[in-house]
């Protein structure tokens, strides 16, 4: 077979091992080579090995005063065993292990109270009673009443319900006139109410669940109380047609003298009778 050859020793056999090794190296293979023979490293790795790397050194941050206030809020305080709180004791943000167990020696704990009663709504928790009542009825009533005293009761009645309707007609009343004759005009209004809620108070019926939760609590021996804005009158009413009133130790409902829920004056009350 006949070979082509140059005058400086050139084949196509040299060249394609020249293109081989270039490939196979990159740029700089002789230098990279050289390198690896003598055991430092390349782009490839190392080809002779002189015994365990050396850890590399870690580089510290650069000099800076945020980059200094960023790694101490965020540094990992690390205290020694001796000056760690012993067991049972809540450790301080400051101070000493000493200072907390002084601290933890003033603290005296309440003793174990007991339950020994709970306090329920009455209308949509036990019972539903709202559901037959005419409350229609008892706002026109309301503004009758109120409308005979000589204000403005389209004005005051405007989107607002039974309860805060009593409340805004007693201040128009109260600004009108008096605070006497206003309160006068209230228990007018309270009396309405109740005869409308004792009305409809036999048609109400127990939520699911409240027969079995009442026949619970009455075997632990807790007492029961009812706090509620509805007259006294038409809860016990409504208790006595579902065969439950007897359950109950104390039954608070609305009064005339007496502020409604969320002011504490019922919840006070039903506790006094509670004997708690």
């Amino acid at each position: 077979m006949l070979r082509r050859v140059r005058g400086d020793g050139w084949t196509p056999e040299s060249a394609d091992r020249g293109l081989a090794a270039r490939r196979r190296t990159g740029r700089g293979g002789r230098a990279r080579r050289a390198s690896r023979r003598r055991g430092r490293g390349g782009r490839r790795g190392r080809t002779t090995r002189r015994g365990p790397a050396a850890p590399r050194a870690v580089r510290a941050p650069p000099r800076g005063r945020g980059r200094r206030a960023r790694a101490r809020r965020h540094a990992v305080r690390r205290e020694p065993a001796r000056r760690l709180a012993p067991p049972g004791v809540v450790r301080a943000a400051r101070g000493s292990a000493r200072d907390a167990r002084a601290g933890a020696r003033r603290v005296r704990v309440p003793p174990t109270r007991t339950l020994g009663a709970i306090v329920f709504d009455f209308d949509h928790t036990l019972t539903d009673f709202g559901r037959n009542v005419e409350w229609p009825k008892a706002r026109t009533e309301l503004v009758e009443l109120y409308a005979a005293t000589g204000i403005d009761t389209d004005t005051v009645v405007r989107g607002r319900g039974a309860l805060s309707v009593i409340a805004a007609l007693d201040a128009a009343v109260a600004q009108r006139h008096s605070p006497e004759y206003a309160y006068a005009t209230r228990v007018e209004a309270s009396r309405i109410l109740e005869r409308v809620e004792v009305a409809g108070a036999p048609r109400a019926r127990l939520l699911p669940g409240v027969a079995a939760l009442l026949a619970e609590v009455a075997a632990c021996g807790l007492r029961l109380a009812i706090v509620s804005a509805n007259a006294e009158s038409a809860i016990r009413v409504a208790l006595g047609h579902l065969g439950v009133a007897d359950r109950f130790t104390a039954i608070v409902g609305r009064d005339p003298c007496r502020p409604l829920k969320p002011e504490p004056d019922q919840h006070r009350e039903a506790l006094r009778l509670l004997g708690c």
